[in-house]
């Protein structure tokens, strides 16, 4: 009993200090923002980049990644992209808060350039500007420029934010979602869980909801830990029965019938997404985590 009151209270603690060190993440100008996985950039490009990317982000607010790989591991260049940027806990305000990523995905099942946008700047930036955006950077893959590429998605993606940030269906949002107001107005709790999916994100900040759910989470995988070490039962159907007295005289095998199914196949696309008023289409990633943004094959 002793052991698993230990293996209570470190499941407390995990629980409860792990959820809050997991929103606390946010922009650092140290972390690194290029990566360049597929090796198609130099290390002075690296290091130009990552400058301009820092202070493009620091000025705008919104975090900006440039990403490369030469293997997205048989998924989609989105699935990939989506899982990165959850994985690596990317955002501006706090992990998995707003911010847009380039990838250039040069794995031979995919070969696809992709912006992927997270928060704000999936507000700031719809689809038909992501389209635009594309139309500005896809001729240089073709001729291997991709520290040109790069440069110009930061240079066309900047003024694209900042008409965002200012077109008036959107301004009271950003306004307030900037200004720190998550509780105070009713329509910033709308615009949150509409586009941001981060009512959890609210309830996990109070430590005392983590621990109530540390708590019930623990009690769950003690009282099971308890129950496995009661002996179990060994008496069976089988323990009484006296098996000379059961003998199987005939066995047949008679065909008798054939059952056929048929299942109309759907061939009509679904979409990839719903299109959020002010911005860009939106879908969950598989860590639940809301994204925008569009790709485009060379």
């Amino acid at each position: 009993m002793r052991n698993q009151f230990k293996l209570l209270t470190l499941l407390v603690c995990l629980l409860i200090f792990g959820n809050i060190t997991v929103y606390a993440n946010g922009f650092n100008q140290d972390d690194q923002k290029i990566f360049d996985n597929a090796d198609i950039l130099s290390d002075s490009e690296e290091e130009e980049l990552q400058k301009l990317v820092v202070s493009t982000a620091k000025e705008l607010k919104v975090d900006i990644i440039i990403h490369t790989t030469d293997s997205t591991f048989g998924k989609t260049t989105e699935r990939y992209s989506n899982e990165f940027y959850d994985d690596k806990g990317f955002g501006y305000e706090y992990k998995h808060g707003s911010g847009i990523m380039l990838v250039i995905d040069t794995d031979i099942e995919n070969r696809e350039v992709y912006i992927d946008t997270v928060g704000l700047a999936n507000i700031y930036i719809d689809d038909d500007e992501i389209e635009k955006i594309l139309d500005d950077i896809i001729g240089y893959v073709s001729s291997n420029q991709y520290y040109t590429l790069c440069k110009k998605f930061i240079s066309v993606v900047k003024p694209c934010i900042i008409e965002g940030s200012k077109e008036s269906n959107n301004k009271e949002w950003i306004d307030d979602w900037n200004n720190g107001v998550y509780d105070s107005d009713e329509k910033v709790e709308a615009f949150k869980e509409e586009h941001f999916d981060k009512k959890a994100f609210t309830y996990l900040k109070n430590p005392f909801i983590c621990a109530i759910i540390a708590l019930v989470v623990s009690g769950i995988i003690v009282a099971i830990m308890s129950t496995g070490r009661k002996t179990k039962c060994t008496v069976n159907s089988a323990t009484y029965m006296d098996k000379s007295t059961f003998k199987l005289r005939v066995k047949a095998d008679n065909f008798t019938h054939t059952t056929t199914k048929k299942t109309k196949i759907n061939t009509e696309s679904s979409g990839r997404g719903s299109r959020s008023s002010g911005g860009g289409s939106s879908h969950s990633s598989s860590r639940g985590v809301s994204h925008g943004g569009g790709g485009r094959k060379f």
